[in-house]
């Protein structure tokens, strides 16, 4: 082949559009494809999810390719049956797993099962968490998205004695939305609000599944874009490389040990005499206090009064602007269960309302 998908990526010229980049990388797309999945049929479907978008002919062509090639590596059909999507982001394409790819993914990894629900209005449904969690659904043949009520979800690792179980109602999973989406009204949920409702849900179980490298780098795909900071890389994409930009760490100041901070210039200057005699002191250092992000949201948990409250608190502690580390999210994690026990030996009744293992998103 003349033209490779690495000149393609590289190369400085404007690049071609995205069938003519399709056909000219068809070699690098089926190399890239499990044993399970046709190159041909893999081609002719990202062809179809290219042009029922239009939104995608303004992306940079090399990022739908780079989407196109991930979801080959991972071995999910683009815009079929709901298992994974090209979503325009700015100029840029972004691939988005859809709640049954991920479902997909966990199934064949062999570690466990997942499944999600849906309720209706008028269906049958009854669901307890804590150490004996269940699900009880029976739908009654409602399936208007305008009548949803709860998404969950149900997690079954092999070998557990208990199942994972995550149930949202609809008011939540709004609001999570409305906090993320960075796309406004092109968001899909407006068209599908079911199928983001079952995929929130299950982006919870997962947290406590066993996870295969496919499913930890779906799910880090995934989280990428909620950001809008997935940046997939036609090499990456092929090499299997594609790892998640780092936030640039803050520059932490010096502190001493009572947890001050301080200019450490100033501090380091002493107090002395100079050679001509004169005497220099050392600049007055100016402290104030560590200031700890994690204090306002332990603040409004404790101060929760129900365990939706709780679990909307805790999920304050997600906000990636945050950039909170796994240290302190699971110190969030152990103030929530303390809480929700608290809440749970004072009003039984708010126990049964309980929506998850810690609210996160």
């Amino acid at each position: 082949m003349s033209t490779n998908i690495t000149d393609l990526q590289t190369r400085d010229k404007k690049p071609q559009n995205f069938p003519a980049m399709l056909k000219a990388s068809f070699a690098e797309v089926a190399r890239a494809l499990p044993r399970h999945l046709n190159p041909d049929r893999m081609s002719r479907i990202a062809l179809t999810a290219f042009r029922r978008n239009p939104n995608l002919a303004k992306c940079d062509p090399r990022s739908v390719i780079a989407a196109v090639i991930q979801a080959s590596q991972l071995g999910l059909e683009i815009d079929t049956l709901g298992r994974a999507y090209l979503v325009p982001y700015k100029n840029e394409c972004q691939f988005i797993p859809g709640w049954k790819g991920l479902v997909e993914l966990v199934n064949r990894s062999g570690q466990g099962t997942v499944w999600t629900g849906a309720v209706f209005q008028g269906d049958e449904f009854d669901y307890s968490l804590g150490d004996s969690p269940f699900v009880k659904h029976k739908p009654k043949g409602e399936f208007d998205s305008q009548f949803l009520q709860y998404a969950y979800a149900i997690g079954r690792p092999t070998g557990s004695e208990w199942p994972i179980i995550e149930v949202w109602p609809m008011e939540r999973v709004v609001k999570h939305r409305d906090r993320y989406n960075k796309v406004g009204n092109r968001h899909y949920s407006f068209d599908n609000m079911e199928m983001y409702a079952r995929k929130v849900a299950l982006m919870q179980v997962l947290k406590y599944m066993p996870m295969s490298p496919e499913l930890a780098q779906t799910v880090e795909l995934d989280q990428a874009a909620t950001t809008g900071e997935q940046h997939l890389d036609v090499k990456d994409a092929i090499d299997g490389t594609w790892t998640p930009v780092a936030e640039p760490e803050e520059v932490q100041p010096v502190t001493d040990s009572n947890g001050e901070i301080f200019n450490a210039e100033d501090h380091l200057a002493p107090d002395k005499f100079n050679q001509d005699g004169s005497f220099t002191k050392r600049p007055k250092r100016t402290r104030q206090k560590l200031k700890d992000p994690l204090e306002p949201i332990i603040a409004a948990m404790k101060a929760a009064g129900t365990a939706d409250v709780l679990a909307e608190a805790r999920e304050d502690g997600n906000d990636p602007e945050l950039g909170l580390d796994d240290v302190q999210k699971l110190r969030l994690d152990d103030v929530f269960h303390s809480c929700m026990e608290k809440l749970r030996g004072n009003t039984p009744e708010q126990a049964d309302n309980d929506d998850g293992f810690g609210g996160m998103e």
